[in-house]
């Protein structure tokens, strides 16, 4: 590395520099993925551990709120990726999402197999009265999976073949449909997150606005 920099000069200094960075960058992210596994593992340890209902059912009920709004800001960014893929022809980019999308599927199944033993923790009169929402919930948000990965096969398949790019013209008139949108899905994950739903019912007119727009 010493003989590289010294005969290289600035160039490869420069190159040097850059790689550390992309590294100490890459490595943050890394770091913060596992500190946030780590901090899931700890919740249902914690729910699994306690033996009273009401902290159960309060872990429980954050931590479904949790999930639920970070599908909703997942769903959104794989959204982004695919249409950037698609209006830029970046078959790289499509293929992240589709590991993306696999790898959250498989979480997924494993935060749902965890929430249903903590959901038998609780008593049988509040299991009774949630169960039903709780799978519908846990269904939503598989749902924004397999929807996103219905998207993106049509997508990586006419990028990877080199058909015809869009054209302006296609791009300009999508996306204003793009960005509603993404804001009704950040919308969606701020109220999950805040757990406020006085203004659902507007939510869900403006959903089905989007899609007769669509």
């Amino acid at each position: 590395v010493c003989l590289a920099m010294h005969f290289g000069g600035i160039v490869v200094q420069s190159a040097f520099i850059a790689l550390f960075i992309f590294m100490l960058i890459r490595s943050n992210i890394q770091y913060n993925k596992k500190q946030k596994e780590v901090s899931r593992g700890s919740t249902f340890q914690l729910m699994m551990r306690s033996r009273d209902p009401e902290i159960v059912w309060d872990l429980l009920s954050k931590n479904v709120a949790e999930v639920q709004a970070s599908m909703a800001q997942f769903a959104d960014s794989c959204f982004q990726g695919i249409e950037e893929g698609l209006v830029d022809n970046r078959p790289s980019l499509l293929r992240h999402v589709r590991r993306d999308l696999s790898k959250k599927r498989d979480m997924l199944k494993k935060i749902r197999r965890r929430q249903i033993l903590a959901l038998r923790k609780l008593p049988a009169d509040i299991v009774i009265e949630r169960n039903t929402w709780f799978h519908v919930g846990i269904n939503a948000s598989m749902q924004y999976i397999y929807c996103l990965t219905r998207m993106l096969e049509p997508v990586k398949e006419h990028v990877d073949n080199n058909f015809t790019p869009l054209s302006k013209e296609m791009v300009d008139e999508f996306k204003p449909v793009k960005e509603k949108i993404e804001a009704l899905l950040k919308t969606t994950a701020d109220s999950i997150s805040q757990r406020s739903f006085d203004n659902y019912r507007q939510t869900l007119k403006e959903a089905d606005k989007l899609k007769d727009e669509l």
